[in-house]
């Protein structure tokens, strides 16, 4: 089936539930992926964007999860549920705070919900997806939202800084096609990995932060 599905609806993804499982009985693979981006400086976020990127990257993923994990735990066939982190779950790039804080909280989602399913010994596995630069229309489909009048215009959103942050993107990797995307997710889903990366040019930048947090640890006054 196709259906076309606003995500930030916990209805309209409860009645794609229900229309999946009506068809096909189970779902054995849930991808939690839609998204949009909403570059601009965090002093020009306005109220709504915030809600309409938050609600579509986060709110997104948790209706996903509250429509469709009920009953793939009541199914008891191994399964799995993704959800696209991006880079940005752990990199936090300037001129895209709203997108980062979605995806740092997808991880922090997803990472208790790997716990909670682990601890009820459930056949339902996660993952989360993390790739830098992949070929798809998440620009264009910013500025075609379903709620036009809550996201950015062309004017908020600064060409300047998807440059920008384009530039910092290419130093590390380069792009790859949603097929080769696909390939990589498929062979980490096979192997039951939680993070499952796609641009190996990233290690570095994650080397780099990890050893920012050990560092400061190393330096904290613990009483």
């Amino acid at each position: 089936i196709a259906r076309v599905t606003d995500v930030s609806s916990l209805d309209e993804v409860e009645n794609l539930a229900s229309q999946t499982y009506e068809t096909f009985q189970n779902c054995h693979l849930l991808f939690n992926n839609a998204g949009v981006l909403g570059p601009a400086a965090l002093s020009e976020v306005n109220r709504d964007m915030y809600d309409w990127l938050i609600n579509i990257n986060l709110g997104g993923c948790f209706n996903g999860i509250h429509a469709f994990l009920p009953r793939m735990k009541a199914a008891g066939l191994e399964s799995h549920i993704i959800a696209t982190c991006s880079t940005s779950g752990f990199i936090a790039y300037p001129m895209l705070s709203l997108y980062s804080a979605s995806k740092f909280a997808i991880r922090g989602l997803m990472t208790s919900l790997r716990a909670e399913l682990q601890m009820s010994k459930s056949s339902v596995g996660v993952s989360i997806v993390c790739p830098g630069e992949v070929t798809t229309n998440i620009v264009n489909s910013t500025f075609e939202s379903h709620e036009p009048a809550k996201a950015p215009s062309a004017e908020q959103m600064d060409p300047a800084a998807m440059l920008e942050v384009a530039a910092e993107d290419a130093q590390n990797t380069f792009p790859i096609s949603p097929a080769e995307a696909a390939e990589a997710i498929f062979a980490g889903i096979h192997k039951k990995e939680f993070y499952i990366f796609t641009h190996k040019g990233y290690k570095r930048q994650l080397e780099d932060i990890s050893t920012e947090y050990l560092e400061a640890f190393d330096r904290a006054m613990f009483q």
